[in-house]
């Protein structure tokens, strides 16, 4: 309901913060933690990705910071994404931030921002997954192959 109405939240804020388990939950109405429903449980379903790309947006016109959080924001997967909308501030759990910083000294950011552009320009979501991994895949190849 925030990043639905964050470009009113944003003229009161000071910051936003995306906690993105609970944004996926919420969205999809589905609780990972119910194993009869958790399997549709996904983060790269396009209407999440859409609302963290509207609250970005509301930040950035009203001169916000904006930081993720959450699985999504460990995940190189999403990492790309996420660096490629111009959200600058990550955190996650301290077991993933080696392997991050790895994977992100080897992003480029034009690369990721066309990846964006791509997702939101790709009619059929349900490609978005493959979509991300495909991005991934060549990152990783950079850094020697190796998979997160």
């Amino acid at each position: 309901a925030a990043a639905l109405i964050s470009d009113i939240l944003a003229k009161h804020c000071d910051f936003f913060a995306i906690g993105t388990n609970d944004l996926v939950m919420y969205t999809l109405a589905i609780d990972r933690g119910d194993d009869n429903v958790a399997y549709i449980y996904d983060p790269a379903h396009l209407s999440v990705l859409k609302l963290i790309r509207m609250s970005k947006e509301s930040a950035e016109r009203n001169n916000i910071p904006i930081s993720v959080c959450g699985e999504m924001a460990g995940d190189s997967l999403f990492s790309s994404f996420l660096i490629g909308l111009g959200i600058d501030t990550l955190s996650m759990s301290t077991s993933r931030i080696l392997r991050l910083k790895q994977f992100i000294q080897n992003l480029n950011f034009s690369d990721a921002s066309k990846l964006c552009d791509k997702i939101f320009k790709d009619s059929n979501y349900g490609m978005t997954k493959n979509i991300l991994r495909e991005f991934s895949k060549k990152v990783n190849k950079q850094i020697g192959g190796k998979k997160w």
